[in-house]
């Protein structure tokens, strides 16, 4: 899909989206439809990094679909554009790349550097995709953090707020290179992902997971999340943490004179209600008769 940015409109600048002055530096959040824009580049350096929500990110390399956890970083002159957009929320770190003055250092040795940083640019003259990463539920929490800090920084221009906005950025740097190299080899790593989400599921079974949540967790999409968790188990990531839910249930209807209500807030079910459904439609019977039918002797 071939797109130029000929017009003056397709061309953001740098001097219309910096109101700072003393920091060449900005931080942005953009939400919903607002965060769609049709192919455009600009004349700084764009981190994004998605937050919630999907979107499709199109270049003249071609399309991507963005998912919560992944990161681009844009260079001046890139062509790129949003649409499609489902709840989406990016954060956006802007800076003048003549401007700021950060010293990279130990960051270069980190695995992610040269995946995110490292510019190669394409012989032929287009501008592809940029520099790519993903991170897990817990570095997205951590960068997102971290972007907030800088934003609140940036706001407050309190006494030392500049040195501080260049100590999160490295720490935001360090927290989004210490990722794979190669995300996308990474993500199919399949057999080892797969184990690694299968115990942390095992641990919190009633916790209100979801498949996005696990998918972070595999560093995958959630379709290729999907198919390798199905290829190794047999069945999907949600049927599979039902099972272990009511693994856990039987045993507290056996060993346990809990009530209902308990048992199901203690192995992940919301509600009550449901619990008793969907034991009942996996077993024939319901929880009570389950208890009374194979309870064992409390000891004293």
């Amino acid at each position: 899909m071939e797109h130029t940015a000929s017009s003056k409109d397709s061309v953001y600048r740098w001097n219309r989206l910096h109101p700072e002055k003393e920091m060449p530096l900005n931080v942005i959040s953009v939400k919903g439809r607002l965060a769609e824009a049709p192919i455009h580049s600009h004349d700084f350096e764009e981190l994004l990094l998605v937050v919630n929500g999907t979107a499709c990110y199109s270049s003249p390399a071609g399309q991507s679909q963005l998912e919560p956890g992944d990161v681009y970083l844009i260079h001046p002159g890139q062509e790129h554009g949003f649409s499609n957009s489902k709840h989406l929320v990016v954060y956006n770190v802007l800076w003048a790349p003549d401007e700021l003055r950060f010293d990279f250092g130990c960051v270069r040795r980190l695995p992610g550097y040269r995946a995110l940083f490292q510019r190669e640019d394409d012989p032929s003259g287009k501008s592809g995709f940029g520099q790519h990463t993903r991170l897990d539920r817990e570095q997205l929490d951590k960068a997102k953090f971290l972007i907030e800090q800088i934003h609140e920084e940036l706001n407050s221009r309190q006494e030392g707020y500049r040195t501080a906005i260049y100590s999160l950025l490295g720490v935001l740097f360090i927290t989004i290179c210490r990722q794979p190299a190669d995300p996308e080899k990474a993500s199919h790593s399949g057999p080892q992902n797969i184990a690694r989400v299968i115990r942390y599921m095992e641990k919190h079974y009633a916790k209100p997971l979801n498949r996005t949540n696990l998918a972070h967790i595999a560093n995958m999409s959630g379709a290729t999340f999907f198919r390798h968790f199905r290829k190794a188990t047999g069945s999907s990531p949600m049927e599979y943490l039902q099972t272990l839910r009511l693994n856990q249930a039987e045993g507290l209807l056996r060993t346990t004179v809990l009530p209902l209500s308990d048992i199901s807030i203690r192995c992940g079910f919301c509600d009550c209600n449901y619990f008793i459904t969907y034991f009942r439609k996996r077993y024939g019977i319901t929880p009570l008769r389950y208890r009374k039918l194979f309870s064992e002797p409390m000891q004293p």
